[in-house]
């Protein structure tokens, strides 16, 4: 496991149709990799779309063959709103979905708890970030 004091800094995100031309070529089209341009600029990349819906194990793996150019890449992934943002309403399904596609995938994610509206970590939480330092721990 790494060091707490390694700092990585990294876009939150890495499709943004206003990047078009700033970041991203001002031609490329709709198969342009807007992921590995990140990953060639930055070691990092926060996963936002976790927030919204659990990655499958599929787009995991997808995103890990799009930055294998940088072996020192590491995701950063909000955890699924259910867990920080509607106390009591994540189900079962919900919490194996996320496991699933973040914490059995063989990608290194750390897991971001930044966006909690309140004090208290929901006890979802805990279970994946417990389940995350296990699997990474050592």
């Amino acid at each position: 496991m790494r060091a707490l004091r390694d700092i990585r800094i990294g876009p939150a995100g890495w499709s943004y149709a206003d990047w078009r031309g700033r970041v991203y070529p001002e031609g490329a089209g709709s198969k342009f990799d807007t992921l590995a341009l990140v990953a060639k600029y930055f070691d990092t990349a926060e996963i936002n779309s976790s927030f919204y819906r659990p990655p499958s194990p599929a787009t995991a793996r997808s995103w890990l063959k799009r930055i294998a150019h940088n072996p020192n890449f590491v995701f950063t992934a909000k955890l699924f709103r259910p867990f920080t943002h509607e106390r009591g309403k994540a189900t079962r399904e919900d919490e194996k979905a996320f496991h699933e596609g973040i914490v059995n995938s063989e990608f290194t994610a750390i897991p971001n708890v930044g966006h909690l509206p309140h004090l208290e970590v929901p006890e979802e939480c805990a279970k994946l970030m417990l389940a995350f330092l296990r699997k990474h721990a050592g």
